[in-house]
């Protein structure tokens, strides 16, 4: 968590301004060199004065090295000062933080969202001027107003933008915690920290909910997450009163997360799928019972208790989207998969265009492209993803042969799959998902129900959804990172605890030894690239707000007349609207 927090406040600081004065006071100081040389010497030779300027350069560094880094320090408070606004707030990162922070300034100045009460109904008088639209309710809006008010009862200097910044911090570094205790449980600590530095570190996420870009993403990866553990939390507890609370918890976070984006239904759909599945895969594993009677083989099998917990999950997640949202929103959740194949189809439903087509992060990816984005440049790191899911359907612990020959033959299979670079991707879903298929039907035939399929279930679920939602907009890798992660560190965590024995045992090395040799090779192997590769996502992020443009919507705001409106295409129009407070076309 306190990685986490380190990587994404990095804007905060504006470091990537050190380079740029470095770069250009040096620049400076080598032109005015050059400048003197070529005075001197006019007739002497490029490559030859070239070599002068770095001599004479390298000198002054050594002679002059404290006047220099003063030049350097002040240049780079200089372009830190037009990125920071007149409280010292470094801006916010992007576009749609802006849509958001005046929707809290609204909630904190008036109490509503709404710019007005339109015929009894909230309106938003700033958007698709001049008739403007229902105005947008939503868990970041109250709960940047809500951490504006508490930070601000300490401070009366703070201000509403440095509240917005800290939301993807803090929301990050809450995000590692589920991580860690999901991962724990199937490969042990070492894999729970493993599966939470990927979640800090991954650039597809970190990129998203660094400090300033104060957008939904965050959410959508934390209240996943949540939902998920608790979920597991509630399967595993023997106590009916345990199951009973932490399914409540369950679905009061999927009401949570209906309030905060409108995705939710992706890890409500992935979870009512899983306990479905496995209810199905109960049925089968116990069916001798059968023969007993239908009551006897549900009150005497798992189908009970899981059946037990799919009404309590349905019910309360039912309850709490209906109170956050609407009972429209949660009624519509099963059949939204098949809304979101359509998102980008045009003059469809509607006429007018449709702005998701131009948007940079809906970019379709190739598959080849996901596989390496996601494996952060190495298709290593996904096969191993794809072992952690393999990992999950043998027992723990397990020194059976037929065991060892199923990771074995699976991680060949994988291997030869993601060699050969596949492009259908409904081809390579059918062929990751073939050995989850073949371990469930073997254990079915041996009457193994000692194997725990549930999270290897929602694993491949998430895995086979987030693909192919890659595959449509780029954006959505961010989806796919939690699961991703969450494999990842249970592969290497399991393969650590065998590995360790393994060695030690046919070595004859004492075990604390081998473990320390094991975590350095992980470390350089699997942890250092991602972790250096955070340092210089987090070190790069800088606002695309600057004081040049928020001086000119300010002269705006304070020039124009309040009915004025800002037309222009839909890119801008946040920024618009926030600074202006002035209606905008789209």
């Amino acid at each position: 968590g306190v990685f986490s927090v380190y990587l994404r406040m990095m804007p905060d600081h504006l470091p990537a301004t050190d380079d740029w004065a470095r770069n250009s006071v040096y620049n400076s100081i080598k032109s005015q060199l050059r400048g003197e040389i070529n005075q001197q010497y006019p007739n002497l030779p490029d490559a030859n004065k070239n070599t002068l300027v770095e001599t004479e350069f390298k000198k002054l560094l050594k002679t002059q090295k404290g006047p220099i880094e003063q030049q350097v320090k002040g240049t780079s408070d200089f372009f830190k000062s037009h990125l920071k606004n007149e409280k010292g707030t470094t801006y916010l990162l992007a576009i749609d933080p802006y849509y958001w922070y005046r929707y809290s300034r609204n909630v904190v100045e008036k109490g509503t969202t709404a710019d007005i009460i339109k015929d009894g109904e909230p309106w938003d008088d700033h958007m698709l001027a001049p008739l403007g639209r229902p105005a947008d309710r939503n868990f970041h809006i109250y709960f940047e107003a809500f951490l504006y008010k508490v930070f601000s009862a300490f401070n009366k200097d703070f201000d509403l933008m440095k509240a917005a910044f800290y939301i993807p911090v803090i929301i990050s570094a809450l995000s590692v915690i589920p991580t860690f205790f999901i991962a724990r449980r199937i490969s042990g600590n070492l894999g729970g920290l493993i599966a939470a530095i990927m979640v800090a570190v991954h650039p597809a996420l970190l990129g998203r909910t660094a400090g300033g870009f104060a957008d939904t993403d965050a959410y959508n990866v934390f209240f996943p997450l949540v939902i998920t553990w608790l979920f597991l939390e509630a399967f595993e507890s023997k106590n009916l009163k345990a199951k009973i609370i932490f399914a409540s918890l369950a679905g009061f976070f999927v009401g949570l997360f209906a309030f905060s984006w409108m995705g939710w239904w992706y890890i409500f759909d992935f979870i009512i799928a899983a306990i479905l599945f496995y209810i199905i895969y109960s049925v089968l594993a116990h069916r001798d019972q059968l023969k007993k009677g239908i009551s006897h083989f549900i009150l005497n099998t798992p189908i009970k208790s899981t059946l037990f917990l799919l009404i309590t999950f349905i019910l309360t997640s039912g309850i709490f989207v209906t109170l956050f949202a609407n009972l429209d929103t949660f009624r519509v959740a099963p059949m939204q998969p098949l809304g979101f194949s359509r998102m980008k189809l045009v003059g469809v439903a509607k006429i007018w265009p449709n702005v998701l087509t131009t948007v940079a992060e809906q970019n379709p990816a190739s598959l080849d492209n996901v596989i390496n984005q996601i494996g952060i440049g190495k298709r290593l790191f996904f096969l191993i993803s794809l072992v952690g899911i393999v990992l999950m359907l043998v027992r723990k612990h397990s020194k059976r042969l037929s065991d060892l020959w199923f990771v074995s033959i699976s991680t060949l299979w994988y291997f030869i799959i993601i060699a050969f670079k596949p492009q259908n991707l409904i081809t390579f879903i059918i062929l990751i998902s073939l050995p989850i298929i073949v371990k469930i039907l073997l254990s079915l035939k041996e009457k193994d129900t000692k194997i725990d399929i549930k999270l290897a279930i929602i694993l491949i679920i998430w895995f086979i959804a987030t693909i192919y939602a890659s595959t449509k907009g780029v954006r959505f890798l961010l989806l796919f990172v939690p699961a991703f992660s969450l494999t990842f560190g249970v592969a290497l965590g399991v393969i650590y605890e065998y590995a360790s024995k393994i060695i030690s045992k046919s070595l004859n090395i004492h075990q604390a030894i081998t473990k320390i040799a094991l975590l350095l090779l992980i470390y350089f192997l699997f942890l250092s690239n991602p972790i250096n590769a955070a340092k210089s996502t987090g070190r790069n992020e800088i606002p695309s707000m600057n004081d040049a443009w928020y001086s000119s919507l300010e002269k705006i705001r304070l020039e124009s007349e309040p009915d004025a409106i800002v037309n222009s295409w839909w890119d801008f129009g946040h920024w618009f609207k926030a600074i202006t407070d002035r209606a905008v076309t789209f």
